[in-house]
């Protein structure tokens, strides 16, 4: 699988590409401030457009949080959509305010719908 390729600064460009590239996440947006002296965590993202990126939060970053970084790396997408914990039920992330910790997001993947 060709996702998450990641090719060298040096590597010579193909010149004669066939293949569009699958749908990878984009360079690195800022992101909230990870603070390294607190407990943090990776969050798997799964963006409705199938892109999938690893963020890191603090415990103490909200899901409004999350969703700026969403943001800042998909200006282009719609802003209506809502977030679901990756569980069985799926379980709808609605408050804004809420913590990772509180949600129990640490380690966890998010997944968008619209």
């Amino acid at each position: 699988m060709r996702e998450g390729n990641i090719s060298s600064s040096s590597a010579t460009p193909e010149e004669n590409s066939s293949t569009s590239p699958l749908n990878t996440a984009p360079n690195p947006s800022p992101g909230p401030v990870v603070d390294e002296s607190l407990p943090s965590t990776s969050i798997q993202l799964r963006l409705a457009d199938r892109t999938r990126m690893v963020a890191r939060f603090n415990l103490h970053n909200t899901v409004g949080d999350i969703r700026s970084f969403i943001d800042a790396s998909r200006p282009e997408s719609a802003t209506i959509y809502q977030l679901q914990m990756m569980e069985f039920p799926p379980k709808l992330l609605v408050g804004p305010t809420q913590t990772v910790e509180q949600a129990g997001l640490a380690n966890s993947v998010v997944i968008q719908k619209f």
